[in-house]
């Protein structure tokens, strides 16, 4: 028996795990936390099924056939990856807006169609301020990259191995399992490394999830043949496999680094999983994955794969991110129905039945080529009137214009201090706004609702003749213990990590005020209020004592550096993210309340009022008194978007408030 020759039911069963993982991560994360790692699941099996049929045809052959090959590639996966794009192209037209969303959702076709999506991917905006999944539709066609581009290395490896094995008269097993265990090794190694440091890239891009095909080639050079002594085994051994894979699908979630070296749980236990389907097809486990409604979804795993993403992206898109639990379900029933109808009317029939166009390799691979064309023009045409609609609407320009908050030209990327770990503060000189020249000195202190007014004390500085140095970091409020931090993965580690910053943002102000240089702290945050969901605070107590604390430590530290504390209180929070919802909704749909943000802030005004009234030298600037006049916050004024997101203003928002908050900052700042 050879493990890779026969159809393996068991394997459309694991498909359909891998599969069912990421559809239901993608719909509902908190069902499965760790559902993406279907797509390693995915990724051991392509590994461990191409090496077993470019082996089989080496050793058969002597050669391996490339034309037939990517002729085979061809019909398996273009006419299915077609009819996804050009579906969301046409969904796109009518639910996405060209306010950049829609132009990117025709590059991403184009990258799609051409497998190089995960690149195209990984070089877009990631951190804190990224675009939610939700507005790439097509993200999910990295893994296709991925796959593709291992599709186009592995067959040119395989032969060239041999070749080489002949020229220095060693053996091609032996050869083969040395560059297997290379690549494995090497691309693990990497792997780690650059899910520390780099893990977008780490994410996406193929060299650091070759390992992980590795993987399954491995499997393949070593199940060569039935050995009875395992047979006893092969039970434990699909356990252990589906206990590896189930302690990945609900102890990670989408804070664990990933891939680095914790992938290996997923991508052992689907090895596990194949080698006891190999070396004894009938244990209990290889049965049950071999049942006919597992088969079945696991015959349709790559179209449900392709079509469920572009719609759960889509209705979360049109519902600016919050659709009810009924529109996730019927989208991802329709992804289903979408992808038998694709199975059995388009994949099926090019696969198994060679219609005309595919009935031979060379026509296959013309009709490859005139497929990605068609796809291409068409991505092409959507790009072109996306621009021809962004170009007639001055409001879609405003929305588009709203790009990053809080930035300012010439600001160097070391003084927004957002890296995994703190270090240390970047020198001041390069984290100046303002009137750089001048001799009077403004300290801003915060997290990125601090950050978010530098384009505004960059205007103000300039025309009040003071220089402002930024020392923000994203996610760490001005305040003690757990109140210190803001984020989605609240731990000890990450309050250290912010504790460490506010101390050397303190230390270097004390030094900087004993020379002479400082007039003034200003102080922004998003301070602690009880709309913060629980999963970005602890305890309502401890946040409020280290809120009390931190601040008193700061009025402490200005009094005896003896300079202003300016405290500014918090821009309006709005429900939805502002540029998203303009782009779909009229401005009253997508304002706020006065009094909802008065509410909302309620807690955190109090206590700024309250410091400012027990102690000297301390000024409250509050920047809803312009944002929100009269009844409403309104998120667009004068034809200029003032918010980037759900509650960060924009830079050209920041930047109009200079004028309007001139006085009060004159007052508060400078003592006028």
């Amino acid at each position: 028996m050879s493990a890779t020759i026969a159809y393996r039911p068991d394997i459309d069963g694991l498909r359909t795990i891998a599969v069912g993982s990421v559809v239901a991560y993608h719909a509902f994360p908190a069902l499965v936390p760790g559902g993406f790692v279907g797509v390693d699941i995915f990724f051991v099996i392509s590994g461990f099924l191409i090496t077993g049929i470019l082996i089989r045809e080496h050793e058969r052959t002597g050669r391996i056939d490339l034309a037939e090959f990517y002729a085979r590639r061809v019909r398996r996966l273009l006419p299915a990856l077609l009819a996804v794009v050009m579906t969301t192209l046409a969904l796109g037209l009518w639910l996405v807006p060209a306010t950049g969303e829609l132009q990117s959702l025709a590059k991403s076709a184009l990258a799609a169609l051409f497998f190089t999506s995960n690149i195209f991917f990984a070089l877009q905006p990631s951190g804190y301020f990224a675009a939610a999944a939700e507005t790439y539709p097509l993200l999910h066609t990295w893994t296709l990259a991925v796959e593709e581009q291992f599709y186009i290395v592995w067959p040119l490896l395989i032969p060239a191995t041999g070749w080489i094995a002949r020229k220095l008269g060693l053996a091609p097993r032996r050869t083969l399992w040395g560059l297997f265990i290379l690549m494995f090794v090497g691309s693990l190694a990497i792997s780690i490394v650059g899910t520390m440091i780099r893990p977008s890239l780490a994410f996406y891009l193929t060299p650091f999830r070759g390992w992980e095909f590795a993987i399954g080639a491995m499997l393949s050079l070593a199940l060569r043949g039935d050995n009875p002594r395992w047979h006893h085994g092969a039970t434990a051994l699909s356990l252990i496999g589906l206990a590896l894979i189930g302690i990945s699908l609900w102890a990670f979630d989408h804070g664990t680094p990933f891939p680095g070296w914790i992938a290996l749980l997923p991508t052992l236990g689907a090895a596990a999983l194949l080698a006891a389907g190999a070396i004894a097809p009938a244990n209990p486990i290889a049965r049950l994955l071999a049942r006919r409604p597992a088969v079945y979804i696991g015959k349709l795993s790559y179209g449900w794969y392709l079509w469920h993403w572009p719609l759960l992206a889509l209705v979360r898109g049109d519902a600016l991110g919050e659709p009810g639990n009924g529109a996730l379900i019927a989208a991802v029933i329709a992804s289903f129905l979408l992808s038998s109808a694709s199975y059995h009317l388009i994949e099926t029939p090019v696969r198994h039945q060679h219609p005309p166009i595919f009935r031979t390799t060379g026509k296959s691979l013309v009709a490859g080529i005139a497929l990605l064309l068609i796809g291409a023009a068409s991505a092409g045409a959507t790009l072109a009137l996306a621009n021809t609609r962004l170009a007639a609407s001055p409001r879609l320009q405003a929305i588009a214009v709203v790009g990053d908050n809080g930035t300012v030209p010439g600001m160097a990327v070391a003084c927004t201090n957002y890296f995994a770990v703190f270090k240390e503060l970047a020198p001041p000189q390069s984290c100046m706004v303002g009137d750089r020249t001048a001799t009077r000195v403004v300290i801003l202190i915060g997290d990125s609702h601090a950050a978010h007014y530098l384009p505004m004390l960059d205007r103000w500085g300039k025309a009040s003749h003071v220089a402002v140095l930024q020392r923000s970091r994203a996610g760490c409020r001005p305040l003690d213990g757990s109140a210190g931090y803001v984020g989605v993965a609240p731990s000890s580690a990450a309050f250290a990590d912010c504790a460490r910053f506010l101390d050397a943002v303190l230390d270097e102000a004390a030094q900087l005020a004993r020379k002479g240089h400082i007039i003034a702290f200003v102080v922004a945050s998003r301070w602690p209020d009880g709309d913060v969901p629980l999963t970005m605070r602890a305890a309502s107590g401890e946040v409020r004592a280290g809120f009390d604390s931190g601040l008193h430590r700061i009025a402490t530290a200005a009094r005896a550096a003896r300079v202003r504390l300016v405290l500014i209180k918090d821009t309006p929070l709005f429900p939805h993210n502002v540029p998203r919802c303009l782009a779909r909704r009229s401005n009253q749909d997508c304002s706020v309340s006065r009094a909802v943000a008065d509410r909302e802030h309620d807690e955190g005004d109090r206590r700024l009022d309250a410091l400012a009234a027990s102690l000297p030298d301390i000024r409250v600037v509050n920047p809803r008194s312009i944002l929100c006049a009269g009844r409403t916050c309104s998120p667009i004024r004068d034809g200029i978007v003032l918010f980037a997101d759900e509650n960060h203003l924009s830079a050209r928002g920041s930047a109009g408030l200079a004028t309007q908050l001139r006085p009060a900052l004159d007052a508060a700042i400078l003592g006028r």
